[in-house]
């Protein structure tokens, strides 16, 4: 179940902050490779916005962020038995290197899985500055 939150912050001087965020939450046999399939983001993505995950103590009905105004790094490739990263990057017009940028999760020795959803944006994504 996915569940979308807009959150509205006032801060001194005043300046308002919106935090727009998209939570998933966990369901019996969700896993941490299944969620980003599911939420169509990376594996990195989910770690990054959850720093606190635990992958072995998943409990249903558990809450986690998988999309924030702060990261969200499109588009996303699943994993198939057979790839390379090399692969990956040549087909989606990007270098190893920016692959293993979107996606530190992987080591620099580019070390994947099937099933694993990698980033495979054109740019490495960054923290948005709030306004």
């Amino acid at each position: 179940m996915l569940l979308a939150h807009r959150l509205i912050l006032q801060v001194d001087p005043p300046t308002l902050l919106i935090l727009n965020s998209l939570r998933l939450q966990v369901v019996s046999g969700d896993t941490c490779t299944l969620i980003p399939q599911k939420a169509l983001i990376s594996s990195y993505q989910l770690t990054k916005l959850n720093p606190t995950l635990n992958c072995a103590t998943l409990s249903v009905g558990q809450s986690l962020c998988v999309k924030d105004s702060t990261y969200d790094c499109q588009p996303v490739y699943k994993v198939k038995g057979g790839d390379s990263c090399a692969a990956i990057a040549t087909s989606n017009k990007i270098t190893t290197d920016q692959l293993i940028a979107n996606n530190p999760n992987i080591g620099s020795n580019c070390i994947i899985q099937p099933d694993q959803m990698l980033c495979v944006a054109g740019a490495t994504p960054t923290s948005a500055t709030l306004i």
